[in-house]
């Protein structure tokens, strides 16, 4: 995976054909290690990549329900700064006012989405403004709609602002899909004000970053004349490495159970795929890998010897020869819906599927 920076912001590249030093500055919303799920890893490997050829700079939030027991903040930052040139960090506002209940609540009564209600921080401004003060930056890249309003601390700098998702297109899909009355009409108000968020921000940036050629038309259809550049998830070939299919009859879904849309695949597919199958192959088996997997699954796994359950595991590509999967993915929380690509590149010659 090779990202070049200057080619996200055009105008820079009179600078870059200068050989002059393109110094970034990513704001994030996480501090993007240990890389053991989506997110992380996507946010990891790009700052990694961008370091090789460009000064990086980063500023980013602590989530702590990101990092593992033992690992600290400043353990995060400073597996960081053995490529970026700065790394720093603010703490997400906790107590009650920033708990995702409080949050929730606040969200009927604000015209503000629950993202942006969630990054919004003294503090994380307070940062972003002295690090402006003490260095100028030829291109800050901001990771998530969330973090689009700190765009008005900014001036005199290209800026890109990072979509991992189409939030209000998978914010509309949630409502559709809930059967409950009252979450569904919760999921659309939602919806209604990320559309607003992304029609009134993604304009403000000259490039809007997105993972996949249909979420760029996605979004540009959602705010018509932005530009959009596709940055696409990739895989570390230096630690992947395709290997013969061994055969066998175990699949395996990867990524974790707690995010939405992974919980929402895996009931479909045990609800109207598994029963189609198992007649079918009567000795087919599934390993269904991620943190923190719903009650009914766990069940599930319990009563049906076809079926693991395994909760997190470090690195499900050793287990994946072991077991003969006929996949080999990169960890135990990863892929997300747009790493699919991820198992795809892994696996030439072998069969692959998607929810979405």
């Amino acid at each position: 995976m090779k990202i070049d920076v200057c080619a996200l912001v055009p105008f820079k590249f009179s600078q870059f054909l200068r050989g002059d030093a393109v110094r970034v500055l990513w704001v994030g919303h996480n501090l993007a290690y240990p890389p053991v799920r989506g997110v992380l890893q996507r946010n990891y490997n790009l700052l990694r990549e961008a370091a090789k050829e460009s000064e990086v700079h980063v500023l980013a939030f602590d989530q702590p329900p990101t990092r593992p027991p033992g690992v600290s903040a400043e353990d995060c930052a400073d597996a960081l700064r053995k490529f970026c040139a700065h790394v720093e960090w603010a703490p997400l506002a906790s107590g009650v006012s920033k708990s995702p209940y409080w949050l929730g609540l606040r969200g009927l009564i604000s015209r503000n989405a629950y993202d942006l209600n969630w990054l919004a921080s003294n503090a994380m401004a307070v940062r972003l403004q002295r690090t402006l003060n003490r260095l100028k930056f030829d291109v800050i890249h901001f990771d998530t709609l969330g973090l689009a309003p700190y765009r008005a601390l900014v001036s005199g700098a290209g800026t890109v602002l990072n979509h991992h998702n189409i939030e209000s297109s998978m914010m509309e899909h949630r409502a559709a899909s809930e059967t409950r009355r009252v979450p569904r009409q919760y999921w659309r108000w939602e919806a209604n004000k990320l559309l607003s968020a992304e029609r009134k921000y993604c304009p403000r940036f000259p490039v809007n970053l997105v993972v996949s050629p249909e979420d760029g038309e996605t979004l540009a259809g959602l705010a018509p004349g932005i530009e959009t550049r596709v940055v696409a998830n990739g895989v570390d070939t230096e630690y992947f490495t395709p290997r013969v299919d061994p055969g066998g009859n175990t699949l395996l879904f990867c990524g974790g159970l707690d995010w939405y849309p992974n919980g929402e695949a895996m009931a479909y597919f045990f609800d109207l795929i598994w029963p189609r199958l198992t007649p079918l192959l009567p000795k087919v088996r599934i390993a269904v890998v991620g943190r923190n997997p719903p009650k009914w699954l766990t069940q599930l796994g319990d009563s049906d010897p076809r079926v693991e359950v395994t909760g997190f595991v470090d690195d499900v590509g050793g287990r994946g020869h072991s077991t003969q999967d006929p996949r080999r993915p990169c960890n135990g929380d990863a892929p997300d819906r747009y790493d699919f690509c991820l198992l795809r590149n892994l696996c030439p010659g072998r069969e692959t599927c998607a929810f979405g």
